[in-house]
């Protein structure tokens, strides 16, 4: 009698070189590292050097903006110190709107987290791996991971979304506490003998 193929095995079977995910069979924890935790880790450190260069792109701008009011200031041209400090204002504006340095630091943080996931799956013995404990620890964490890093990328989201002009304005009422109204809660602070 053949045992199925499950979370025990999964250290025993070879990965092929091409795995394709269909996204409804199973897969073993190699697979696993494979198709979602190797990807993830590549797209995050992809990320980190882009992001770098932007970075130090927005930095030079503005000290360039910075050095080039002053010298127009020494020369006592204030119609390009004017231009000038406009112009490293919107700089500025875009850097702060960009907010390029923490996606560096959740890009890095999060490949640091897979690259040391994987790190102890490879020295994990045989044996080691054939548990189901260490199985799930592998992709509990790693998927811990991914969800921290996309809860932080749709909470930045959602806070540019606050923050913006649209966002500010007062939209309708909402009424608090159980079943009152707003006669009701006109009439709290009054009182009535």
């Amino acid at each position: 009698m053949q045992e199925p193929e499950n979370a025990t095995t999964a250290a025993t079977t070879d990965v092929p070189d091409d795995v394709d995910d269909d996204h409804h069979s199973p897969t073993t924890a190699d697979q696993y590292m494979e198709l979602r935790l190797e990807k993830r880790l590549c797209f995050y450190q992809g990320r980190v050097p882009d992001y770098n260069r932007y970075r130090l792109l927005q930095t030079l701008l503005l000290l360039s903006g910075t050095l080039a009011a002053s010298i127009c200031s020494r020369y006592e041209w204030p119609a390009m110190v004017t231009v000038i400090v406009a112009l490293t204002g919107v700089i500025t504006s875009w850097v702060e709107f960009s907010d390029s340095g923490r996606k560096v630091e959740r890009y890095s943080g999060a490949a640091r987290q897979l690259r040391m996931l994987r790190l102890w799956w490879q020295h994990l013995d045989e044996l080691e791996r054939m548990k189901n404990s260490n199985v799930s620890k592998l992709i509990e964490t790693a998927e811990a991971t991914i969800s921290e890093e996309r809860t932080a990328w749709i909470s930045t989201n959602q806070q540019a979304e606050v923050d913006s002009p649209e966002g500010k304005g007062e939209g309708p009422r909402k009424q608090t506490g159980k079943g009152e109204g707003p006669q009701k809660q006109a009439g709290k602070g009054s009182k009535t003998n």
